[in-house]
């Protein structure tokens, strides 16, 4: 925001308005170039998961990728993968129970791995999971600044809300939270 000179009032005097500068750029479209969700995840996605989860110390892992997202997040012209992988047990919280959002983010010679995230159940426990559950909802272009946000909602046993997570200051921060016992 900025300060201009209003016209003088009638008895003297400066008016001061606050106007906001137009952005520099403003882009027409918010969609992705690409955009494309998969039915099935692919057997690469499918083999990475279960690595990352073996690290994460879950042992036999089961990968269940419920979505799988093609789409060019930073505007550099190169497919970045999202895969949402989830599996949990409906009535109590199971060894090896997990909710992971990873995000591929693609270079000119193969692809980078983020973690948005990764809540893992490493032990049994008779109470119910409390895992936080992410759906991709949209990957849009909020702000008009050209880089692709990802639209999440969320929830867990008591409660949940919607996520808005871009890419900035190398890696993938969440900008925005709104919901209940977030």
């Amino acid at each position: 925001m900025r300060a201009v000179r209003a016209s003088a009032p009638i008895y003297g005097g400066t008016i001061w308005r606050w106007t906001h500068a137009p952005p520099a750029r403003i882009l027409t479209n918010p969609l992705p170039k690409t955009l494309q969700s998969l039915d099935a995840p692919t057997p690469e996605h499918i083999a990475l998961v279960r690595d990352f989860l073996l690290r994460r110390n879950v042992a036999d892992p089961e990968v269940r990728i419920i979505q799988t997202v093609r789409t060019d997040l930073n505007g550099d012209g190169i497919d970045d993968w999202i895969l949402n992988a989830v599996r949990q047990t409906p009535e109590v919280a199971r060894n090896g129970d997990y909710s992971v959002l990873l995000v591929l983010l693609g270079q000119k010679s193969g692809f980078r791995t983020y973690i948005i995230q990764d809540a893992i159940t490493l032990e049994d426990s008779p109470y119910a999971s409390t895992l936080w559950v992410n759906t991709i909802v949209a990957v849009v272009d909020v702000d008009g600044d050209g880089t692709m946000e990802i639209v999440l909602n969320g929830a867990y046993i008591y409660g949940g809300g919607w996520d808005l997570v871009r890419f900035q200051n190398g890696g993938f921060e969440y900008v925005l939270f709104c919901g209940c016992d977030g």
